[in-house]
Parts: C-alpha cells; sequence; structure tokens
C-alpha cells in the first residue's frame, strides 16, 4: 500500500502507514490539498501568493520553509518532491482527489462503472476540504469555492449514471439506496425523486412512492415556487393508475414529458420535442455569425422553461470545425470577480489550447489570465510579470487579454455560451460588453441563458445596450 495517504473529500484526514497524522496549520493542510488538485509542479513563487499574499515578501518566505518542515516532519521527506524551486507530491503518495477525479470523469461502461462503485461512494465523503477556511489567503478561498462546487458535480454525475444502470438491471434496492445519497446532498434533484418513486413501485411500496412524490412537491414549493415536472405527474399518476407493477427485470424507460432543464449530473433526461422555431433561429444566427458581424442570442425564461435543455441539444449538431465554449455562472461564487471565466479557462479545451506548444496567444496577455488561472504560470514559469497599472487601467487590460485569448481560436464562427447569467458577477457582464464591442466585426455568437425576473441591474442595463446596438 502506498506509504502516505491524503483524503480531502470532506474533512481532511491524512495518515502514514495506515497511522493518522496531525498537522495543526490550517495552510499546511492547504498546501498539500492545491499540489493534490495540481496537474503540474508547482513554483514556490505561486504558492507564495495564493497563501501568503498579504504578508511581506521575507515573512512569507520564512512561512513557507516553516510550513514545509512542519508537513515533512509530520509525513515524512519523501511526501514532497522538489526540483529547480518547483514542488509536487512525492511518489509514495496516494490523494483520494485523484483517483475520484480519474473515476468520475472516466466513460466506462456501466458495467465497468458497477465493478468499482464501492470506490466512488467511499472516495466522496463530504465536500472538498470540508471545513478548512482561511481568511487571510482570498485566491485560495476562491479557488476552493470552485473545486469545491466542481467535484461535488462531478459525485452528482457519477451517482447519476449509477441510478441508471441499476434502473437498468431492475436492481431497486440499489436505486433507492444510491438516489436517496444523492437527495442528501442536493434535494432538489428531481430526476433522483422520480427514481425512488418508480423504485417503489416497481417493489410494490406504492404508498411509499406516492410518499416520495408529495416530499418533492412540498420541497420545490418551499424552496423554488414552482410544481413538478410534467413527467413527474405523468408518473405519479401511472402509480396511481397500477400502470407501475413489481417486475423483476430490465424495464423501459418510464413515459416522459419535456420539461425543466437539467441540473448538471442528472440522468434519465425526457425526449425533447418541439422548439422547432427556437433551433430554427440558432441556426441562422449561427450562420449570419460566421461570416461577421458578432451576434447576441439570450435564452429567457422562468425556471424550468428548458433554457439550456435547448442549448445542449442545439449545440449537440453543430457542425464538425465548429468550436462551442461553455460556462456556468453559480450562485455560490457571484461575488467572486471572474468566476465563470475562471471556470472556462479551466476546461480541458481552453487548457489545451493555452498551454499547447503552438499557443497563438502572446505572453504578455497570458501573464494577465494567469492572474485567474494559476496553472498557467504552473506551466509557463517564464511568463512575464503582470505590469503594476492603476486600477482602471488594469481592468481593462485583463478584459483585452480575456478578449485575446477567445479571438485566437480562429473559428468561423466562435460559439460562446454562458448558463445561468443572473449569477454573473458584475466583472464578467462588463466584460461581456467589452467583448461584443471589440469583436463585433469578428465571427462570434455569444449565447446566453438567464431569468429575466432575477437580472441584476447591470445585466438589463447590457441587454438594452445591445438591443439598442442591434
Amino acid at each position: 500500500m502506498t506509504a502516505i495517504q491524503l483524503r480531502f473529500l470532506g474533512p481532511p484526514q491524512l495518515a502514514r502507514d495506515e497511522r493518522p497524522v496531525a498537522l495543526s496549520s490550517a495552510k499546511a493542510v492547504a498546501l498539500l490539498a492545491y499540489l493534490a488538485m495540481a496537474r503540474r509542479p508547482q513554483s514556490r513563487e505561486r504558492l507564495l501568493g495564493l497563501l501568503w499574499a498579504t504578508s511581506a515578501t521575507e515573512a512569507a518566505q520564512k512561512n513557507l520553509r516553516n510550513t514545509l518542515w512542519a508537513i515533512r516532519k509530520a509525513l515524512g521527506e519523501d511526501v514532497l518532491s522538489a526540483q529547480d524551486d518547483h514542488l509536487a507530491l512525492g511518489d509514495a503518495v496516494w490523494a483520494d482527489v485523484r483517483e475520484f477525479e480519474a473515476l468520475a470523469e472516466g466513460q466506462e461502461p456501466a458495467e465497468a462503472i458497477l465493478r468499482r462503485q464501492e470506490a466512488v461512494l467511499t472516495l466522496y465523503r463530504g465536500p472538498f476540504l470540508d471545513g478548512l477556511t482561511l481568511t487571510d489567503a482570498p485566491e485560495f478561498e476562491n479557488w476552493l469555492a470552485l473545486e469545491s462546487e466542481r467535484l461535488a458535480q462531478l459525485y452528482l454525475r457519477t451517482l447519476a449514471r449509477l441510478v441508471s444502470a441499476y434502473r437498468e438491471q431492475a436492481n431497486w434496492q440499489e436505486v433507492i439506496a444510491l438516489a436517496r445519497r444523492a437527495l442528501a446532498h442536493d434535494n432538489l434533484q428531481e430526476p433522483m425523486h422520480r427514481a425512488l418513486m418508480e423504485a417503489h413501485a416497481r417493489l410494490g411500496e406504492r404508498a411509499e412512492a406516492l410518499r416520495q412524490y408529495d416530499a418533492l412537491r412540498t420541497t420545490l414549493a418551499q424552496t423554488l415556487g414552482v410544481d413538478p415536472l410534467p413527467e413527474t405527474e405523468v408518473l405519479r399518476a401511472a402509480i396511481i393508475g397500477g400502470e407501475l407493477q413489481p417486475i423483476g427485470g430490465p424495464v423501459p424507460a418510464a413515459p416522459r414529458l419535456p420539461g425543466r432543464q437539467r441540473r448538471s449530473g442528472e440522468s434519465m433526461a425526457p425526449p425533447f420535442v418541439g422548439r422547432q422555431a427556437e433551433r430554427a433561429m440558432l441556426d441562422v444566427e449561427l450562420q449570419a455569425a460566421a461570416s461577421g458581424p458578432a451576434r447576441v442570442v439570450l435564452l429567457t425564461g422562468e425556471i424550468g422553461i428548458g433554457k439550456s435543455r435547448l442549448w445542449q441539444e442545439w449545440s449537440a449538431g453543430l457542425p464538425p470545425g465548429i468550436t462551442a465554449l461553455e460556462s456556468r455562472c453559480l450562485e455560490a461564487t457571484q461575488a467572486l470577480p471572474f468566476a465563470p471565466l475562471a471556470g472556462l479557462f479551466r476546461s480541458r479545451v481552453c487548457t489545451t489550447h493555452l498551454l499547447g506548444p503552438d499557443c497563438p496567444i502572446p505572453p504578455m496577455w497570458l501573464a494577465e489570465i494567469a492572474r485567474f488561472v494559476p496553472e498557467i504560470r504552473a506551466a509557463l514559469p517564464a511568463l512575464p510579470a503582470p505590469a503594476a497599472l492603476p486600477q482602471e487601467e488594469e481592468r481593462y487590460r485583463l478584459f483585452e487579454a480575456f478578449t485575446q485569448f477567445l479571438a485566437a481560436f480562429k473559428a468561423r464562427p466562435l460559439v460562446l455560451f454562458i448558463d445561468d447569467l443572473h449569477w454573473a458577477d458584475n466583472a464578467t457582464l462588463d466584460w461581456l460588453g467589452y467583448l461584443v464591442y471589440r469583436l463585433r466585426d469578428q465571427p462570434l455568437l455569444l449565447i446566453a441563458a438567464y431569468r429575466p425576473e432575477e437580472a441584476p441591474t447591470r445585466l438589463t442595463e447590457l441587454v438594452a445596450g445591445w438591443a439598442r446596438e442591434g
């Protein structure tokens, strides 16, 4: 067995040779977790800026040295690997987040996922670094919020795949156990409520199935002020009418109707029907954007109307060669500047584009983007330091750097989708205004989905400006 085990999913737990190890320093734990998530060795300069940005240089360097000493004293010299002023976890280290990501992001058949399900469920003990906070390290806190949300979504998607696989096998007890686990994490996942309803009905527990429907209806009314989806009502009617009898073999998909957009991690989506007019309009805007000028499409409506689903179905049919990037705004990060852009730049397609050997983006702009994506500087340590400028000038330099990145794709057109724009921070909204103006004559199609009733004033002003410009 690997000598050193680091568990960061849930409250941090550290061990060496299967014996628990305690680290009194929260920053020592944070440093290990950051190295565990990093795909490349990290420079000491990067770690200083992440964890001790508010300290004087000499004090920060001393704090880092003391932290590294404490880590090695507790876990052994082989916990860290140092080379050319860069740090990484040693080869003797096992980290739960690395194994969890490899499993959750895999595309194995359902049978393979089932064979490894115990590892999936055991690894995710709770939110990433649950209970750890660093009030004097805001950049680390921003990184932690984004990574915690990303890992939680991977967990939910894995659970959804397992529920779907067990449903196909008619293993209703496992469906119930896993759906309950998913709802304990997020009780607004309506497909998981439906999975419980169907599983209880198939086991002959009709009263329990209907109690699950009542619990869902109450939760949605109290939390979101909405009713269950049409497909949920269809399932309830089938249960009441005795159409879902106890069975033991694989079952066909339950009857469903189109309804509210899928949440990240949901499976068992209803067939997508209708919306021909909306899809045709998107096709027209795509053709118009291909030759310029830039076009903006807004998908608006109340929660549950299917905005995200429309994008998913339409983008799945894009012709080969079309570059489509997508990001999402989160309620939890709406106070963090450029949070959806940081998530976008960390996506695989963007990381490959940014860090490839033939990256077309000038180093000065990469240095600006690296402010929000530290992995860039870790991979390209020779980047120049960002220029020290007055705040307003620095702000527009960042705007231009983000725009230069998108322009470097040289796509005809480039399609950029941003979901839940009503939760975007003001810095992101200001950048979107800059982007459309800056690339107004370029082949760009910006598609954004949002709820008008929740739109902040800045978003309303932005949309009005786009309307005036045609």
